[in-house]
């Protein structure tokens, strides 16, 4: 029987491998880590800046809703039409026509649609 050549064993490999395929699975997780980090503060700042607006939005909204009561207001007409130079007065009795809503004859007739098709 021969004897076994020692020089071609190989019996620290072993762990040569195990190494690198566990960093490698280490430097993968890291890497997907530092992604899903980075998606988060990137999410995060855009939350906060879409709240800043929202906000700003809301004010802005408010301030219009002001503005647009102070000017509907009638003291605000009033002072409107004198600087625009214009004199206007409720009409006369005569001079106002009064409509009456229109009743119909007949009760309105829609058209039905069959669901089951001939």
């Amino acid at each position: 029987m021969a004897r076994r050549n020692r020089k071609n064993e190989q019996r620290g490999n072993r762990f040569a491998v195990w190494g690198i395929g566990i960093i490698t699975i280490l430097a993968v997780m890291m890497g997907l880590y530092l992604r899903l980090c980075s998606t988060c503060e990137q999410l995060g700042r855009k939350i906060k800046e879409q709240e800043y607006l929202r906000a700003e939005m809301h004010k802005q909204v408010v301030n219009e809703q002001r503005n647009w009561s102070m000017a509907c207001s009638i003291i605000n007409m009033e002072r409107m039409l004198a600087a625009q130079g214009i004199a206007m007065t409720f009409p006369e009795q005569k001079n106002i026509i009064r409509l009456k809503p229109l009743e119909p004859a007949d009760p309105l007739q829609y058209a039905q649609r069959n669901s089951a098709r001939d």
